[in-house]
């Protein structure tokens, strides 16, 4: 960017990137303001010893325009390598003339090429497909020419190569080609590497090994956490074919407790904590065993917070073998509060509303896995089935059932794979229990939350929009999207309030349902009152 003041009331400014790419069209721009002469604008482009003129421009005052202005554009010459270049302005008029100039670096054109092979290990005998993906920063493909060559990486320090491609062209930025490897060849790491006609190289490794696809597979079944309260816990390791047959066979297992040396303590390093079990799979293909974890030294610190279990299989009549290994972490944290959907400030006098979890480190796997469902059921000798159904969807609801036979025996009874928290809670009727506690006038008060929704097209007004309530029953209103939640708060029993929410249409819209309004309690939800309302602007 130029800024060039001069005497009097006139600014010149020209505008121009300092990073241009080459092969790229460039825009420049030129103001000249309150010109008070007739004068000429030229701008030029110096590359090493050649000089590229942008554009000259006359322009006259005649008219009295308080400023003069235009875009130029650029077309960037063409470089192989990064260049610094000058671009310099000169203003030219009868009484006065200005020169300014500036560096700016021209960059070569920037492009992208990809090899790629179909899979990443080929076994010995079988063809390599493969193919290079060129195109610029835009993404946009661009032609080429290319040569390309595939060397061993480490068994040939000298890189021989064992094939080449010369000037195969890439047209439309795609280009597949293929190589058949022998039976014999050796096995190891193979190296793709593309020459373009600009210079440009890109590889790209593929592996040649012979493997065999495995049988069958191991898997150990451990608890994902293990707390210091668990005085056991139950390992279980299985093997099962590909097709899903069960393996039968030995298993070998390992479960640890790896000793951690602290870089600060001179005491001498603790031995692991190991212990070894020889199992052999039952008809499922499954091994259990049970685990005592008192020789596991749980209430000592030099040791990792975690187990770790390794396993090996060993298939009847053919000696196959198989292994894996899996960690359990281990904490003496039993229970964990957590906090979700808190604002982020408080301001006194206000609700705090937000949620408040408190999991079990045993099962803080399974309350907050989006898999699993419970179905709890409640049922009494009066003849009450309720049922309760918790899934990823409710997990955080709030669901009651008012129990109408008290006293009276209930029985609960959950079955599922998530965690529930089931609770039963006793309350007294307020009117009734303080009029036997009290010999005189008792004043109750409630606190009501209004929900409004706010039909489509329409909008609160950007003044007070609730009439006829007194600062003492309105505590707080909120306007979120779609709605207006209005807190009312010491309400007397029998008292009745009206007011008004006054809206205006934003947009017309027709054809609208109507939008509902519920009332209820703020602290006993399901004691609530619903009716809904239409838009006169809607009939």
């Amino acid at each position: 960017m130029f800024l060039i003041p001069s005497s009097g009331y006139r600014t010149y400014l020209v505008t121009v990137s300092s990073h241009l790419t080459a092969g790229n069209k460039e825009i420049l721009c030129a103001l000249i303001k309150t010109p008070t002469e007739p004068a000429s604008l030229t701008i030029t482009l110096d590359v090493d010893s050649s000089s590229t003129k942008i554009g000259q421009l006359s322009f006259k005052t005649e008219i009295y325009l308080p400023c003069f202005k235009c875009l130029l554009v650029l077309q960037v010459p063409i470089v192989s390598s990064t260049t610094v270049a000058s671009i310099s302005v000169k203003i030219q008029g009868k009484m006065d003339s200005l020169y300014q100039e500036t560096k700016v670096l021209i960059e070569p054109p920037a492009f992208v090429h990809i090899v790629q092979t179909e899979k990443p290990i080929y076994k010995p005998g079988q063809t390599v497909q493969f193919r290079i993906v060129s195109m610029d920063t835009n993404f946009i493909p661009v032609n080429r020419m290319v040569r390309f060559y595939i060397h061993v990486l480490k068994q040939d320090p000298n890189s021989n190569r064992i094939a080449q491609w010369m000037d195969k062209s890439i047209d439309g930025g795609i280009l597949d080609l293929s190589h058949s490897t022998i039976p014999e060849a050796a096995q190891g790491i193979y190296v793709i590497t593309a020459e373009t006609d600009k210079g440009e190289t890109v590889s790209h490794n593929f592996e040649i090994k012979e493997y065999v696809l495995p049988k069958f597979e191991v898997t150990v079944n451990l608890p994902t956490v293990i707390t210091i309260l668990d005085d056991e816990v139950t390992l279980k390791i299985c093997g099962k074919y590909t097709y899903g047959k069960p393996v039968l066979g030995s298993v070998r297992a390992e479960f640890c407790r790896r000793s951690n040396q602290f870089s600060w303590l001179p005491s001498p390093k603790q031995k692991d904590i190991c212990k070894t079990f020889e199992l052999s799979t039952d008809k499922s293909g499954c091994a259990t065993q049970n685990v005592a974890l008192a020789g596991f030294a749980i209430n000592t610190y030099k040791y990792f917070d975690s187990f770790e279990v390794t396993a090996e299989l060993e298939e009847f009549g053919t000696g196959m073998l198989w292994h894996t290994w899996v960690f359990a972490s281990f904490t003496t944290q039993i229970r964990t509060v957590s906090f979700e959907d808190l604002p982020s400030s408080y301001k006194p006098g206000l609700p705090l509303e937000g949620k408040v979890i408190i999991t079990l480190a045993k099962y803080a796997t399974a309350t907050f896995s989006p898999e699993g469902s419970t179905t709890v059921t409640v049922t009494s000798v009066g003849g009450l089935n309720k049922r309760f159904t918790v899934n990823k969807d409710n997990r955080l609801l709030y669901q009651e059932e008012k129990l109408t036979q008290i006293p009276g025996e209930y029985t609960i009874k959950a079955e599922g794979q998530s965690c529930v928290l089931a609770q039963v809670q006793t309350s007294r009727n307020q009117s009734q229990s303080w009029k036997s506690m009290c010999s005189e006038n008792v004043l109750l008060m409630f606190t009501l939350f209004v929900e409004v929704k706010v039909l489509l097209g329409l909008i609160p007004t950007d003044q007070l929009f609730l009439f006829g309530l007194t600062t003492c029953v309105l505590f707080r209103v909120d306007v979120e999207e779609g709605y207006i939640n209005i807190y009312l708060d010491g309400l007397k029993k029998g008292q009745k309030e009206t007011f008004n929410v006054i809206l205006e249409e934003d947009q017309q819209v027709g054809n609208l349902k109507p939008a509902v309004v519920k009332v209820y309690d703020y602290y006993q939800t399901s004691d609530e009152a619903v009716t809904d309302y239409t838009s006169p602007c809607n009939k």
